[in-house]
């Protein structure tokens, strides 16, 4: 196509990236979000009708699966490339979601959705999302990478109402279904034809991705050819003659640091992010009502993370850091004290707080680490880095639902999140 054509050999190849970026993000974020939305269906009597614990086990159970596997994607990113594992990615959510919708027990889903699904969305979520397009990016990432993350609100905007309303009408089995298909479809094409390496990142496995011929002026013969893109030449690229050795990484305290922050604000996160839809239905609201409350953060948040991502550029990343998990906290706060069914103004003020702030972890997280470490090492870094996300989710869930059960509502659990989004402030400002 002409068009594509001329999009390679006239501009930068890393804004081809990016758009890739969003499709594969907005995975992330519409699986993420529509999991509130099973996590209330399946809790129905019309599924499996157990316990608030054990149903959120199912999606803790994909922490897990993420802290084993985020290590193994990134060294696979490192070493086949983004082309390979993104089209990979894409069939394993496709057999996962399929699987889930014929789940004859709860248990079922370990299988399924914990395990299948997980792989495939953790494969195109934003680790790998961050080490495949930072690189391209290098003078200008924090605004980068906040532009590409608006998939991750965008996705939660259109998937979680549409989870909603497909459960309604089809139920959760047919919901299962209609989202593989989707997310299949809006993953595998695109990133089989138009997927490329980062600049100046040489292949370091056996796997060769739709090697071509760059003509004069492409964006790998002249890594600048329009002086007002955003791009650094060639030299700005940290170049290693092999990636940084697992060995090497774990001897740095900035990882540990990144690694823990991670684990604490994921943690906080999942605790009340899978809870979320239900605790709206306990302050009456109905479920389509709280679906799309949820999608209402999603909208915000595609003006809140590059707005994030352009404060961590100006003022750093720890205080970007620090001013989300503020307003997380707040939004917390808020719901917990003040959301009755009834007033508006709490609504909109927590749907604000944690719209703007929605993501921003993952976001400054992924930027400090792509300022730390070269290129060619980061899908490790991240995916180690992401074992801190796997943990947090493993533990969040459950414990919100543990204390749910014990307590018969969501105050502890929301008290509890707050405090773990303080500590994640503390840890992050001692990442060097």
């Amino acid at each position: 196509m002409k068009i594509w054509e001329d999009l390679k050999a006239k501009r930068h190849y890393g804004w081809a990236i990016f758009g890739l970026t969003i499709i594969n993000l907005s995975i992330e974020g519409g699986a993420g979000k529509s999991a509130g939305v099973f996590f209330a269906a399946l809790r129905g009597p019309e599924a499996f009708g157990r316990s608030a614990a054990a149903t959120a086990a199912v999606f803790s159970a994909a922490g897990v699966v993420g802290v084993l596997a985020s290590p193994f994607v990134g060294r696979m990113l490192d070493r086949m490339g983004p082309r390979f594992l993104f089209t990979v990615a894409a069939v394993f959510l496709l057999v996962g979601w399929l699987a889930s919708s014929v789940a004859g027990d709860l248990w079922h889903l370990f299988i399924t959705y914990s395990l299948i699904v997980t792989l495939g969305q953790n494969s195109v979520g934003t680790s790998t999302a961050t080490a495949n397009l930072a690189p391209w990016f290098p003078q200008n990432r924090g605004r980068a990478l906040g532009l590409a993350d608006v998939g991750n609100p965008m996705g939660a905007a259109i998937f979680a109402p549409l989870s909603g309303f497909l459960v309604a009408s089809i139920g959760w089995r047919g919901a299962f279904r209609v989202l593989g298909l989707l997310f299949f479809a809006m993953v595998a094409p695109a990133n089989f034809r138009f997927q490329r390496r980062p600049p100046n990142q040489s292949v370091i496995g056996g796997w060769e991705e739709n090697p071509v011929e760059h003509p004069p002026g492409s964006p790998v013969a002249d890594p600048n050819p329009n002086p007002g893109e955003i791009i650094a030449p060639v030299e700005a690229y940290p170049q290693f003659s092999a990636p940084l050795q697992v060995s090497q990484l774990l001897r740095m305290p900035a990882l540990w640091f990144l690694i823990l922050s991670r684990s604490l604000v994921t943690m906080g996160g999942q605790m009340t992010e899978i809870h979320l839809i239900s605790f709206f239905l306990l302050r009456g609201y109905g479920s389509l009502q709280a679906a799309a409350i949820i999608g209402l953060v999603g909208f915000i948040s595609i003006g809140g993370r590059p707005l994030t991502g352009m404060i961590s550029d100006r003022w750093g990343r720890e205080a970007a850091f620090t001013l989300g998990a503020g307003m997380h906290i707040g939004g917390l706060l808020l719901a917990l004290l003040f959301i009755d069914g009834v007033s508006l103004w709490p609504l909109v003020g927590f749907v604000a707080l944690a719209g703007l702030s929605d993501g921003f972890s993952g976001l400054i997280i992924g930027t400090k680490a792509a300022d730390i470490f070269p290129a060619n090492s980061l899908g490790t870094v991240m995916g180690i880095v992401d074992m801190g996300r796997g943990l947090g989710i493993a533990t969040g869930g459950v414990i919100g639902g543990l204390l749910f059960d014990w307590r018969g509502d969501y105050t502890s659990t929301f008290i509890l999140a707050a405090i773990l989004f303080l500590a994640s402030m503390g840890t992050i400002w001692l990442t060097d």
